[in-house]
């Protein structure tokens, strides 16, 4: 099964099979083969010129759609030298090993942790640089 986006409408479509198929549980292990293609081609499209086509992508957007590892490295990129993983436990009330083995596997967070680092990001100032520790 192989999925190839030629257009911001194709991209547009799979983005939104993605969160169709990332709401669905428990899916089947079609459903993710189906979802680790679609996010594979739609990870192609935006490296070749999906940025330019539709222009650049929030934050938040990004995060929606990035499977355990890739929301690990984009939100180490966006916390450098904190303990994001932490903060998002506490917002949710979990454990650290909640959020830890999310991250550990290649399908989609769940919405509750994807809503939490929404928000850990928009608490942020919009320079990205991080906020001064409250001591």
């Amino acid at each position: 099964m192989a999925f190839t986006i030629r257009s911001q409408d194709d991209y547009e479509k799979a983005i939104a099979r993605v969160q169709e198929l990332r709401n669905r549980s428990p899916a089947t292990v079609a459903e993710e083969s189906e979802l680790r293609h679609l996010l594979g081609a739609a990870d192609d499209w935006d490296r070749t010129m999906g940025s330019e086509a539709a222009g650049e992508r929030s934050t938040a957007d990004a995060l929606a759609r990035e499977t355990g590892a890739g929301f690990a490295v984009l939100m180490a990129r966006l916390f450098p030298e904190r303990d994001w993983v932490a903060e998002l436990a506490n917002s949710l009330g979990q454990k650290r090993s909640y959020v830890e083995r999310h991250l550990q596997h290649d399908v989609m967070p769940p919405p509750d942790l994807v809503d939490a680092a929404q928000r850990l990001v928009n608490a942020e100032p919009s320079s990205g640089e991080p906020r001064p520790s409250k001591a």
